[in-house]
Order: structure tokens, then C-alpha cells, then sequence
């Protein structure tokens, strides 16, 4: 029997309330031989989302929780990198560089630290708490090794690159990472050839909120930002820098957001699939 897709549509009015309606997409989409239904949340003013969806021809895409899980490469390495040294209580240990390592990139976001002062801080750090006797950054390169050998793509993600390059987007990565490493994790799940180039925190000299990123990026490929859309899943970070920069966003994820205490991207999704989806439809 064949099922009919609808996506569901949150938007939300000025007074805060929320509505629900239905959109029934002209075609069924199908993953893996089942059916998937799409749920997008409109943020801001629906009309003007889908007429501006209708134009877009880049796409700024932030890589890690967004296109790559990130959260389990790092477990995995860190899991490897521990094991090796003989660590004690590990599962504690990747707890705990894990706090040390979002306050140092925190730090970094808000611009009082450089990525080279995090490539060794973060392990000199640890060792405070853990001593590994290595220096912190053979630590580090050892590291960020296994993290490449873990980075795994999200489901429906090289498809759905592939689907936007056919329609004529372009899209390029904006990341808050180390160039090298970037390029070597890009490389790995398969997607550089479809791509039209990365910009990121170490090679711009700063990290997102802050718009020089974004900049780069669309003199990379000489674009304006008028039909251009950023996709990520930190508020902090993605959505942040986007409102800055004065472009829509896409927030990837599952989030409940307050209004009231964050900024606002022009529409969440499940993940980058679903935005995609939304995106061709639009058409």
C-alpha cells in the first residue's frame, strides 16, 4: 500500500503561541525500502521561508552533530587513546576530558583562546587530572588520529549533498575545528568531491559566533549572502553567527527552544535529510 508523506508544520506567532498544520510533499520519500515522515518546525514567517528557499544556491554547512556524529568519534577515540595509556576508570576519564574540552572550546568561541593554545591546553589539563606522562600534544596528534578513523557520516547524508550539487547549490563547510583534521575526516566518509570547499576556525583565525567564516566562505565562492542558508546544530554557535550575519538558519537536531533565551533560527529539523528534503520540495 502506498503512504502518503506529510510534514508537519510548527509556527510560531508573535504572541508565542504555537499552530499546527499539514503539507502534503508532491512525492514519497523512501530510506532503506520505509517510509519516513518529515517533521520541520517553522520559526519564523512561513511564506517567507519557502520563498526564500526557493532561491537559495549555497548552503553553509557546519560539520560536526550536523552532517558527522561527533559525539561517539570522540568516545571512540578518546576510548583507544585511554586504553592505550592504561587509564584508569575510563568511562570517568572521557567524562572528564570531555568537560575539560567544551570549556576550553567555549573559551574559544568567545575569542579568548587560539586553536593552538587548545591543542595543547586540553590535554595539559587532563594530565593535571590524569597523569599520562606524554607530551600534551603527541597526545593531542595521537588523538585527533582515532578521532578521523571514527568519524562516521549521519544516515542519508552523502545523498542528500548529492541532491542539492544536482539542483545547483553549492555548499560549503564552516567549521570550528583544525584544518588538517577537517580535511582528513572529510576526506574519510567520502563527501570532499561534493563540496565546494571548507573554511574553518584555525584557518580564519576565529571561531563562529563571529561572521568572518561566513565571509570567507562566500568569497570562496563568490556568492551573496541574499540566497544563502546556514545549517548547524548549536544555537551558540550556528544560529548565532547566522542572525549576526543576517542570513536564515536551519537548526539540525531535537531541540525545544525558548524564544525568550536564545537565538532563533529560521526553521529546526531532525537532521540535515529532512532540511534537505524541505529544500528540493520547495522547488
Amino acid at each position: 500500500m502506498i503512504k502518503r508523506l506529510t510534514i508537519t508544520k510548527h509556527n510560531i506567532n508573535k504572541q508565542n503561541k504555537s499552530s499546527l498544520v499539514s503539507f502534503n510533499f508532491n512525492r514519497i520519500i523512501k530510506t532503506h525500502f520505509q517510509y519516513q515522515i518529515l517533521t520541520i518546525h517553522f520559526i519564523k514567517d512561513k511564506e517567507e521561508i519557502i520563498n526564500s528557499l526557493k532561491v537559495v544556491n549555497l548552503l553553509l554547512l557546519d560539520f560536526d552533530d550536523t552532517l558527522v556524529d561527533y559525539h561517539k568519534a570522540e568516545s571512540k577515540a578518546l576510548l583507544k587513546l585511554f586504553t592505550n595509556y592504561n587509564i584508569r576508570n575510563v568511562n570517568n576519564a572521557i567524562q572528564d576530558y570531555k568537560k575539560i574540552n567544551d570549556e576550553i572550546w567555549m573559551e574559544l568561541e568567545n575569542g579568548y583562546k587560539t586553536v593552538s593554545e587548545l591543542r595543547s591546553e586540553r590535554f595539559d589539563r587532563f594530565q593535571k587530572l590524569y597523569p599520562m606522562n606524554k607530551d600534551s600534544m603527541d597526545l593531542d596528534l595521537e588523538y585527533r588520529n582515532y578521532f578521523v578513523e571514527y568519524t562516521l557520516l549521519y544516515e542519508n547524508v552523502k545523498s542528500s549533498l548529492n541532491n542539492v550539487r544536482e539542483i545547483g547549490i553549492k555548499s560549503v563547510i564552516v567549521s570550528n575545528g583544525f584544518t588538517d583534521t577537517q580535511n582528513l575526516r572529510i576526506k574519510k566518509v567520502g563527501i570532499n568531491h561534493l563540496i565546494d570547499g571548507i573554511i574553518t576556525s584555525e584557518g580564519a583565525g576565529r571561531a563562529k559566533p563571529d561572521t568572518l567564516m561566513l565571509k570567507r566562505a562566500l568569497a570562496l565562492v563568490n556568492m551573496q549572502k541574499n540566497r544563502c542558508w546556514l545549517v548547524g546544530d548549536s544555537l551558540r554557535s550556528d544560529i548565532s553567527a547566522a542572525n549576526k550575519f543576517k542570513i536564515n538558519s536551519c537548526l539540525v537536531g531535537e531541540y525545544r527552544i525558548n524564544l525568550t533565551e536564545h537565538p532563533c533560527p529560521s526553521i529546526t529539523a531532525g537532521n540535515f535529510f529532512e532540511f534537505t528534503q524541505l529544500l528540493i520540495d520547495s522547488r
